[in-house]
């Protein structure tokens, strides 16, 4: 295999704003996610614990273990990445095999607070 790199380039998702999310890996058998979740004026639970521990990727992903021999593989951000970004930003930035990232936001608002 020949090295890889990931990389979120200078500038990249600047001045975004509401919800972000950006995934980027460099390698094989990464999992990522990211998830959110906004609800306004429900009542009860809205996320509940069960529900949410499903959101992350397995501790094994399929596939082979590769060797220290493995090429180098590399996760970069460029300087001003998300500058002046406004609301939820969610990054995943992976240089490697097997890893796992999950990033989850959940924002509640009650109807009717006096």
């Amino acid at each position: 295999e020949l090295p890889a790199s990931a990389v979120i380039a200078s500038g990249a998702f600047a001045n975004s704003h509401g919800l972000t999310a950006a995934n980027v890996a460099a390698g094989p058998d990464n999992q990522q996610a990211n998830m959110a979740l906004i609800a306004i004026g429900l009542e009860g639970r809205v996320a509940m614990d069960a529900a949410l521990l499903q959101t992350r990727a397995s501790h094994e992903p399929n596939g082979d273990h590769r060797s220290s021999a493995d090429p180098e593989r590399t996760a970069t951000m460029g300087p001003g990445a998300f500058e002046n970004s406004s609301g939820i930003v969610q990054v995943s930035l992976i240089g490697g095999a097997r890893n796992t990232s999950a990033n989850l936001a959940v924002l509640t608002i009650q109807a009717g607070a006096d």
